[in-house]
């Protein structure tokens, strides 16, 4: 496997972290590349975005959340996703709130995924 993506990228941090985790990195290509000038990530993405995930046989995956979900599918002992059911939904509803700017939640360490917070305090 190949993961495409720039050092600066949160994103990318957050795969290459669900990566360790579940004890796939050694089977991960790094591609470093710059997505504003590299033509050959919009070849493989058009949306020209890091992370991106090329599989080895040429399925390619984007979106940070989908390439770490994917990983913990290949790794063959799922640990980062619940399995499906109400704790999914609940934890993908969670994970996509942490990245919305008026999302109250606050990101947790490995995977960016959040945790409620409580209400903000009034000041008069």
């Amino acid at each position: 496997m190949e993961l495409w993506y720039a050092p600066t990228s949160p994103f990318a941090r957050k795969v290459r972290v669900a990566a360790h985790e579940l004890g796939v990195a050694d089977a991960i290509q790094l591609v470093e590349v710059d997505p504003w000038t590299d033509p050959r990530l919009r070849n493989l993405n058009p949306l020209a975005k890091v992370p991106t995930l090329v599989l080895d046989d040429g399925e390619i995956v984007w979106e940070s959340g989908l390439i770490a979900e994917r990983l913990d599918a290949l790794s063959g002992a799922p640990a980062l996703f619940p399995p499906a059911g109400t704790e999914r939904w609940r934890g993908c509803c969670q994970s996509n709130a942490n990245l919305s700017p008026l999302g109250r939640t606050s990101p947790t360490p490995a995977l960016g995924l959040a945790r409620e917070l409580p209400p903000p305090s009034q000041s008069g």
